[in-house]
C-alpha cells in the first residue's frame, strides 16, 4: 500500500499547529475546570469550617450570657442581702435593751417599794411609766432621786401619790436618757 501524501506541507504545518492549539485549548479547558472544581470544593469545606465555627461561637455566647444571667442573679441577691443587713443594722442601732433597764430599775430601787405595773412608748416622751407601792414616802423619794441621778434616765418625775398607811401607791415618769448608753453599758460588761 503506497501511501501519496497529496497535502502540502505548509498546510500540513498548519494542521498541526491547529492540533496542537486545539490540545492546548483543551488541556488549559480541563485546568480552568480543575481550578473551578478546586475552588468550589475549597469553599465548600471551608463553609462547613466557618459554619462549625459559628455554631461552636454562638453555644459559647449562649453558655457566656447564662453565666451572665446567672452572674445578675446572684448579683441582685447579695444586694437584697446587702440591704437587708443595713436594715437590720439600723433597727439593732435603734433597739433598746430592755434587759439592761429593767436591771438598772431593779438595782436603783429600794426594797421596800413592789413595782405593779410598767407602761413603755418609745416613740413618745415619757418613756417610761412606772407604777408601784412603798411602805414610806421616803422610799419613793429616794427612789426619784436614784433614778434622775441615773445615766439611764431623765426627765424624771413623780405622777401621783396616794398616801395610806400601810402601803402608798405611786407612779413615777421619765424617759430613756439615751439609748446608745444602755448599748455602751451592755457591751462593756
Amino acid at each position: 500500500m503506497l501511501n501519496i501524501n497529496l497535502i502540502p506541507p505548509t498546510i500540513k504545518l498548519k494542521i498541526k499547529q491547529i492540533k496542537q492549539t486545539v490540545h492546548a485549548l483543551r488541556v488549559s479547558a480541563l485546568l480552568v475546570f480543575l481550578f473551578i472544581l478546586a475552588s468550589i470544593a475549597s469553599t465548600i469545606i471551608s463553609s462547613n469550617y466557618y459554619t462549625q465555627k459559628l455554631q461552636n461561637n454562638t453555644s459559647e455566647v449562649a453558655q457566656e450570657k447564662a453565666s451572665l444571667t446567672e452572674f445578675d442573679l446572684y448579683k441582685n441577691q447579695a444586694l437584697e442581702i446587702n440591704e437587708r443587713v443595713k436594715i437590720a443594722s439600723q433597727i439593732d442601732a435603734k433597739r433598746v435593751k430592755w434587759s439592761e433597764v429593767l436591771q438598772n430599775l431593779n438595782n436603783l430601787t429600794p426594797q421596800s417599794v413592789i413595782f405593779n405595773e410598767i407602761k413603755t412608748m418609745t416613740d413618745k416622751s415619757p418613756n417610761i411609766t412606772l407604777f408601784a407601792q412603798s411602805d414610806a414616802e421616803i422610799n419613793i423619794v429616794l427612789l426619784q432621786d436614784k433614778l434622775k441621778k441615773s445615766p439611764f434616765f431623765k426627765n424624771v418625775g413623780l405622777k401621783n401619790s396616794a398616801g395610806q398607811a400601810e402601803s402608798i401607791p405611786f407612779s413615777l415618769e421619765f424617759d430613756l436618757q439615751n439609748q446608745s448608753i444602755v448599748k455602751t453599758k451592755t457591751s462593756l460588761k
